[in-house]
Parts: C-alpha cells; structure tokens; sequence
C-alpha cells in the first residue's frame, strides 16, 4: 500500500509491505516482521516504540547471540554489519 501524508496516532502500524512517504506517525509502535519490504520516505517520528516480530525478531536474536557468544570473531561480524549500515548509500 501507498501512503502519503498521513499522520498516525496511537496503536500498532505495520510496516512490512507499505511505502510510507512523508507520513507522521506519534504515540505509535511501528511492527516490522520482515516479511515483506517497507519503504519510509521524509517521515517524521514523534514518541514512537519500534518491534520487532517473527523472522525480523529471529535475525535480531540471532545478531545477539552471535555478539555475545562467538567471541570476537562474532562480534567482528556484527560491527562490520553495522559499519556497511551507516556507510551504505540508498
């Protein structure tokens, strides 16, 4: 689904197969299950709680257990994923 300029308050949003452009959303939690992609354009966020569930929760869990429990081979492995996010262009 589309949306554009729309402002969302209170409740539960999912994320996972939408395009949001320009949207507000404020007092919200935003689920992303991964089981499709999002898209989230010039959006403002105001008070808003962020889950994970399903597969996106797993892959998180995962990440987790991966830092903290493989030593530094893992944790190398978790820093990178995170060096590849704030370096990559859209």
């Amino acid at each position: 689904m589309h949306l554009r300029d729309s402002t969302f308050t209170q409740g539960r949003v999912a994320l996972d197969g939408n395009e949001f452009h320009r949207c507000h959303f404020r007092d919200t939690t935003l689920v992303f299950s991964a089981s499709a992609s999002v898209s989230l354009t010039d959006c403002s966020f105001e008070n808003v709680t962020w889950a994970l569930e399903g597969p996106a929760a797993r892959v998180l869990a995962m990440m987790r257990a991966l830092y903290h429990g493989a030593g530094d081979g893992g944790r190398h492995v978790i820093e990178q994923a995170f060096d590849h996010i704030r370096k990559a262009s859209l």
